[in-house]
């Protein structure tokens, strides 16, 4: 499975009216593709690539991958029925679909709910093709600060760009690491999460190791990192039914971290949590086959 695939699978996990405008002219959002004229309220991020809702917690999230990714992933949004069961498996419930015109294009436009351990959150889900293939979620925790009349004004004001280099993407990352080998970087995330791998192109077998490093979007208010942890682990798709073989505080970031070893079907997954004095998780998962993990 190529790695884009993956990520995917996690952006949608972790998925046109003509209103009056005074918003300013579209905003670039650093280190993707997209400019777009914010809703009242939002403004861009710090956290992640995308716009947030301060007050409310409200948030955009952009997340592109490579362009050939496209054609697969623009099959989950061409009917409301396809829709509906792509969406359902992340646990959102589909319940509308819409074009929307951007650029002289018609997208497609999914508005969708969730349910959370904060309540419902308001979901609207585009998929745009360009230099890169960008997957934009409004995610809404407060529908009284906003509203879809507002979300869809802003993704109808989006203009492209060229896509940002990989070192520009790196720039943005609410965090820094270093490498080392056999692992290199692949590729940036959603402004949020760095992508290494030991292989080049694609693994069809998904047992080659990789590592996913990633700032949480959403304060963590829990103390306890032993339950942070694991429902971190258990929260990650594939990772439900995982067996936790070990777990211990660690150094890790300030030595305040925690390790939590677990196996599932022959694969081994090490991941590493620290909740920061912003209360937003750090946390690094590495992945593969046991053998080559080891």
């Amino acid at each position: 499975m190529q790695w884009w695939k993956r990520s995917a699978i996690a952006a949608l996990s972790l998925v046109l009216t003509s209103v009056s405008k005074g918003y300013a002219l579209p905003t670039p959002i650093p280190g993707t593709t997209i400019s777009i004229e914010p809703p009242p309220g939002f403004t861009i991020s710090e956290n992640f690539s995308g716009l947030e809702h301060l007050e409310s917690g409200s948030s955009l999230t952009i997340n592109e991958f490579p362009a050939e990714a496209y054609a697969q992933m623009s099959t989950l949004f061409m009917t409301q029925e396809q829709a509906t069961e792509a969406f359902l498996r992340q646990g959102i419930i589909v319940e509308d679909r819409a074009t929307i015109d951007v650029e002289n294009d018609e997208i497609p436009l999914i508005y969708g709910t969730q349910q959370s351990s904060s309540g419902t959150i308001e979901k609207y889900v585009t998929l745009i093709q360009g230099d890169n293939t960008v997957l934009l979620t409004f995610n809404i925790f407060d529908p009284s600060m906003t509203s879809r009349e507002h979300e869809e004004a802003a993704i109808a004001s989006i203009r492209l760009t060229s896509a940002p280099t990989l070192a520009e993407k790196v720039a943005q990352l609410p965090f820094s690491f270093e490498t080392a080998a056999p692992f290199a970087l692949r590729d940036v995330l959603g402004g949020t999460s760095a992508l290494l791998t030991t292989f080049n192109g694609i693994d069809p077998s998904r047992k080659q190791p990789i590592i996913v490093i990633a700032q949480g979007q959403r304060p963590i208010y829990a103390t306890d990192l032993a339950q942070v942890s694991e429902t971190l682990l258990r929260g990650t798709q594939g990772f439900s039914l995982a067996e936790v073989t070990a777990q211990a505080p660690t150094s890790f970031i300030d030595d305040n971290g925690y390790i939590l070893e677990a196996e599932h079907d022959g694969i081994s997954i090490i991941q590493y949590v620290h909740v920061g004095t912003n209360l937003r998780h750090l946390r690094l998962v590495a992945t593969g086959e046991t053998s080559a993990l080891n």
